[in-house]
């Protein structure tokens, strides 16, 4: 019932359409069981030489078969109107929630699963609404006008006829309940099988460097045998349901021809009768037949509820305060005091952080792999929030509690080390910077970049396609991209992490260069492993295994014997010890 009454909360805007449909599906239900009892009329009249009256009984029925013209054509308008107007707010709302999800909810649910629960499931929908939706409303309207008429031209004839109706119907309902569960499952196993599709195609170049195809087929084909032993669990019950279906439909009617004539040699029935009652248990046993696959249907549509509306119970980010009006330009942008997090209950990665980064600065963080500067990153944008008691966080003076979330990262520029590009234009990838940006202002910020020259020696220039996730251009291309779109916003807080990590030492000196010419007024928070990208850093923050062991800027820590001396020797050693590499984890990305 829970799912039930969120579909019905989709469907209530639309419930003038929905209405018509109904209304109209059920004087449908009527007319067409009424028509075939005319017939009654019109061949007892016939029979009977009773012309006036057989022209009357004729009329009326054309009219009556004109009216149900118009009637299909209006149930197949509103229905298809309304169900693809419900559909359409289905997705939007769904598309919408998962774009208004932490972070940390979307890293438990695979990309193939989401998308799985986006297409497949609501194409459940779609089918269900378009093609069984009116049915579900018919076939009991058709079956109880029929059986009435039938009560009307001979009772014992009904009671012998329908004496398969309520055994059919419940092992019907026992198939299709287990037929809804399987569904389910089979929609899961879609999910999986989606991912591993999706992950091989985007993962294609490592796949075929490490000759990973067969372990990655064997996986995919382990999936699609689950998929497959599934699938034919459904079509073995289907096939049970549709059996039942011949049976309910073809039963009735044997009886009713056998015991009819019967009836028809003492008398108890005349042949209009007769011939009137064998088409209206046409009209019963039509519902009777389907009904079995209605209920195998309208299980299926609610499993893809079920999976559909399941996404939409999950928590939104914080994104429900009024926007600040502006922020505190005098307070610092960064403060985080005692702020410990966790992934996981028995996985620490930060431990009482305090540390306070003053406007206009430029802050480095550095430390082996795993030592938790990425998730500094991740705190600070609000992709993940820390627990009660765990510290607080505070940007530009107010608690990341209380921002919303929309309108703090307008405040952040980021740009990660694996910087996504989307398969567009170059010019569109760095306008998704500042939408209303102008091309001058576009070239400025890839120009800063140092992306300007690589730019325009490229046939298409800025509308370039880059293809996708960028795999057009190379790594070092891709990141000036990004850190193009980061400048263009012009956010007072940009933070990047490795975002010179694929440059040549040229580029890199180069891109620090406009850096520090464009750095006016604007905190910057940077993490590297490459120690030469950071020694102009105003301080340097060194992080060991969550927690702060060193600060200072970069002469004060190499007149110290602690991490970071180790870390600076060890990059600028022409042949670092095997172990220094692995204690100081540079053989692997943060």
């Amino acid at each position: 019932m829970s799912e039930l009454k969120k579909l019905i909360s989709f469907i209530k805007p639309h419930k003038l359409l929905i209405v018509v449909s109904i209304i109209t599906t059920l004087v449908i239900g009527v007319l067409e069981p009424l028509i075939v009892y005319l017939l009654n009329n019109v061949i007892n009249s016939g029979l009977h030489d009773q012309q006036h009256v057989l022209m009357q009984n004729i009329a009326f029925f054309l009219a009556i078969i004109s009216m149900g013209v118009v009637i299909k054509y209006a149930i197949k308008l509103t229905t298809t109107r309304f169900s693809a107007l419900t559909l359409r707010d289905i997705r939007n709302k769904v598309s919408t929630h998962i774009l208004d999800l932490p972070i940390s909810v979307i890293d438990k649910y695979t990309t193939g699963d989401l998308i799985s629960r986006m297409t497949n499931d609501i194409a459940i929908l779609q089918r269900y609404f378009t093609n069984y939706f009116n049915a579900t409303l018919y076939a009991p309207i058709v079956l109880g006008c029929a059986v009435s008429l039938m009560l009307l031209i001979n009772w014992k004839l009904i009671i012998i006829s329908l004496v398969l109706l309520p055994f059919g119907i419940y092992l019907s309902n026992l198939l299709a309940k287990s037929l809804g569960e399987e569904m389910g499952t089979l929609q899961h196993k879609l999910g999986n099988i989606n991912s591993i599709a999706q992950n091989s195609i985007q993962g294609i170049h490592t796949l075929k460097s490490f000759n990973l195809m067969r372990p990655l087929y064997y996986k995919y084909s382990l999936e699609a045998n689950q998929m497959l032993l599934s699938s034919k669990i459904i079509e073995k019950k289907r096939a049970v349901l549709i059996s039942f279906s011949i049976l309910m439909r073809f039963g009735p009617e044997s009886i009713c021809i056998l015991y009819g004539g019967y009836l028809m040699l003492h008398g108890q029935i005349d042949s209009g009768g007769l011939l009137a009652y064998i088409f209206l248990l046409q009209f019963a046993a039509f519902p009777l037949s389907i009904i079995p696959g209605l209920i195998g249907n309208y299980r299926e549509m609610l499993a893809a509820c079920t999976r559909i509306f399941e996404i939409l119970d999950l928590p939104k980010e914080n994104s429900t305060y009024a926007a600040p009006p502006s922020y505190d330009h005098n307070a610092d942008p960064v403060q985080f005091e005692n702020v410990s997090f966790c992934y996981t209950d028995s996985d620490k990665c930060l431990h009482n952080l305090n540390f306070s980064i003053p406007s206009g600065k430029i802050v480095a963080i550095v430390g082996p792999s795993g030592s938790g500067k990425s998730t500094i990153f991740k705190l600070i944008c609000g992709f993940h929030d820390i627990h009660e008691g765990s510290g607080s966080i505070k940007i530009f003076g107010k608690d990341l509690k209380e921002w919303n979330l929309p309108d703090l990262r307008s405040c952040i520029g980021l740009v990660s080390q694996d910087s996504y590009l989307f398969p567009e234009s170059i010019v569109e990838n760095i306008k998704y910077g500042n939408i209303d940006a102008s091309i001058e202002e576009i070239i400025i910020a890839a120009q800063s970049a140092n992306a300007h020259s690589f730019i325009t020696t490229l046939s298409e220039g800025y509308q370039t396609i880059v293809g996708e996730r960028g795999n057009k251009l190379s790594g070092g291309q891709r990141q000036r991209i990004a850190l193009a779109r980061a400048l263009l916003k012009n956010a007072p807080i940009l933070l990047l992490d490795e975002a010179t990590s694929a440059l040549d030492t040229q580029s890199e000196s180069l891109i620090q260069e406009a850096l520090a010419q464009d750095m006016s007024g604007r905190t910057v928070i940077i993490i590297a492993h490459r120690l030469s990208a950071i020694k102009y850093a105003d301080e340097i923050l060194v992080l060991d295994r969550g927690r702060i062991i060193e600060r200072g800027n970069h002469e004060y820590l190499l007149c110290q014997d602690g991490l970071y001396k180790k870390l600076y020797l060890n990059e600028f050693n022409e042949v670092p010890e095997k172990s220094i590499i692995l204690e100081t984890g540079l053989l692997t990305h943060d």
